[in-house]
């Protein structure tokens, strides 16, 4: 049986393929540790257990896997905050691009879209029904229509016209959907530190986001957290290019000149912020989202 030795340690973050020992540590050991730390432990316990449920069945010896202690083009945070910052301060890294939503602000919401379902409860009666029945129809077709990623004025032009809404309601809604965004959003921990410190390394430091709001909203929530210093923001919206397609990066490495394994992107998503950079030669660093690892298991208890 292949057996793997694991220093625990709290801040391991449950996207590393690891097993913290919380069982064999000594009880005053236990005590120090907070009870949101116990909780990450106890679900990458759980884990753990999970991912050795088939293994067993077929008579595999399970094993632990340690967490790389080499620098490598694309990593989770496995040590934070250390590991990424030296990962920002890497002399081969000369551009650094932040995702924004998930990854620097976040929601207290298990799914973004539900964001919606606050605009249709605060618009009430006839209008927020007619909210949420066709916002996110008329999304996808002024994207289609247009043939490129739209923002909000184009999306509630399609809602006007699709829902029969006068410009009054329309006018309404669209001004709670941003004022519910703004009071909705709070900086994730950790980030502001990270997002400073890549700024005072003196890198150009960007943003890239596929979003639907408006620059000068987003800007708003980012200033009113905190957040400055970037150099130039790159929005699907306004350019049309998405992440997602891997079009937004091209762009953003042809207007700074940067080849594709100088560049690092920093973000959350598992596919547009690491898979699609990664292919494309670009260096990761992953904010693995904590729910995303819960949704994998069936209950937690």
């Amino acid at each position: 049986m292949l057996k793997t030795t694991i220093n625990p340690s709290p801040t391991t973050p449950l996207g590393t393929i690891c097993a913290s020992c919380w069982k064999s540590r000594p009880s005053r050991w236990r005590q120090t540790i907070s009870p949101v730390d116990r909780s990450t432990i106890k679900i990458a316990l759980r884990l753990r257990a999970l991912t050795s449920t088939l293994p067993g069945r077929k008579r595999w010896s399970p094993a632990s896997v340690p967490r790389a202690r080499s620098a490598m083009p694309g990593r989770c945070w496995s040590r934070w905050p250390r590991a990424a910052q030296a990962t920002l301060s890497d002399p081969e890294v000369a551009l650094v691009i932040f995702d924004i939503f998930d990854t620097l602000l976040i929601r207290p919401l298990v799914e973004p879209e539900q964001i919606k379902q606050i605009v249709a409860r605060r618009a009430g009666g006839e209008t927020g029904r007619a909210y949420l029945a066709w916002r996110a129809r008329a999304e996808a077709g002024a994207r289609a229509s247009a043939g490129r990623d739209v923002g909000l004025e184009a999306i509630y032009a399609e809602m006007a016209r699709c829902a029969g809404l006068d410009e009054t309601a329309i006018s309404r809604l669209r001004d709670l959907e941003i004022a519910t965004e703004l009071a909705a959003v709070a900086p994730r921990p950790g980030a502001l530190a990270l997002f400073d410190h890549a700024v005072a390394s003196g890198k150009p430091v960007v943003l890239a986001s596929d979003m639907y709001l408006p620059r000068a909203t987003i800007e708003a929530m980012l200033e009113r957290h905190g957040f400055s210093g970037w150099r130039a923001f790159y929005l699907s919206s306004e350019i049309g290019l998405r992440k997602d397609t891997g079009a937004l990066y091209a762009h953003i490495l042809e207007m700074h000149g940067v080849k594709a394994r100088a560049a690092l992107m920093v973000g959350d998503n598992e596919r547009s912020d690491l898979q699609i950079p990664l292919d494309q030669g670009m260096r990761t660093l992953h904010l693995l989202r904590p729910l995303e690892l819960a949704r994998c298991m069936h209950r937690l208890r």
